[in-house]
């Protein structure tokens, strides 16, 4: 067992080069219920077996730097607040129960799954960047709140029978999802307010939603919300929700534009636009390299 949690330790090292004096934690480290573990210098925590999250919280102040390698079984609920820190998290492993991140005051949150979660991640942006990429499978809940600055999501691998909700608040607040892998009987809630924006580019994955609804309300700073998804006839919904109105989403299997605007009145738009296939692209790819090599060699 020692062995191997050196093997694991020296593993983490590499992905997560730390500075030197770095605290190094393991699970028996996580905070239980009421109670606070409040970083004070670069740590380390090293999940490689199962390990309990009481529902306590860690908190990360400004310009420290922790990094959360799980390669184990991660489990129960927690807290992170991120406090113009730097937070990375990577599992390898399984990860279930109930976690929330709060990431304000220019804090930086990365969170990458190469393994398998099954649990539900409130991921809460403040004035902060936060980052969500799945390269393994994930079947739960993910809730987004952007009110400033830009949350990023980024699926490679599979996401089924899971709940996306994404919510956009104010002209600073912007989610950007980009589905490379496959989206399946998942329930996607997308809504931008006082001038928040929402772009779900879907041209290179494919997504089977049991329901996708969509509302893009209010203005900010003479920003109107929007939300726009970017699809190549890829994209199902067995119930498609506009602005609270049931929608044909006959549209979205033949590839078609369309704007959905507000019934109430306003400015704000719920775009869906088609893009050429991959191939076509790749295709009109060396023709425009020639065009600029032509341009270039004209300059000259």
């Amino acid at each position: 067992m020692q062995a191997r949690l050196l093997s694991v330790l020296a593993m983490a090292m590499v992905l997560f080069p730390l500075t030197s004096h770095a605290a190094n934690f393991t699970g028996v480290a996580l905070p239980g219920m009421g109670q606070t573990l409040t970083i004070t210098e670069d740590t380390q925590f090293l999940i490689d077996s199962a390990a309990n999250w009481g529902g306590g919280t860690i908190i990360v102040g400004s310009g420290l730097h922790v990094d959360f390698l799980n390669t184990g079984a991660l489990q129960g609920s927690g807290n992170i607040q991120i406090n113009g820190g730097n937070f990375n998290f990577q599992s390898n492993g399984f990860v279930s129960g109930v976690y929330n991140v709060t990431n304000s005051d220019w804090g930086t949150a990365n969170f990458q799954n190469n393994g398998s979660i099954q649990a539900k991640l409130n991921l809460n942006t403040y004035g902060a960047a936060t980052n969500f990429q799945n390269n393994g499978s994930f079947s739960g809940t993910l809730n987004v709140l952007d009110q400033y600055d830009k949350t990023y999501l980024k699926n490679n691998g599979q996401i089924s029978a899971a709940a996306l909700n994404l919510t956009a608040n104010g002209a600073m607040g912007n989610i950007q999802f980009i589905n490379n892998g496959s989206i399946n009987n998942t329930v996607s809630s997308n809504a931008t307010n006082s001038g928040g924006e929402i772009t779900f580019d879907n041209t290179l994955g494919t997504a089977d939603l049991a329901e996708l609804g969509v509302a893009a309300l209010g203005a900010s700073h003479g920003v109107d919300s929007s939300f726009l998804m970017l699809y190549n006839k890829n994209v199902t919904a067995d119930e498609l929700w506009i602005y609270g109105q049931l929608q044909d989403a006959n549209f979205l299997l033949a590839g078609i534009d369309k704007t959905f605007t507000n019934p109430s009145g306003g400015s704000n738009q719920v775009i869906f636009n088609n893009v050429p296939e991959p191939s076509t692209l790749l295709l009109l790819g060396p023709g425009l390299v020639g065009l600029v090599g032509f341009r270039r060699r004209f300059r000259k």
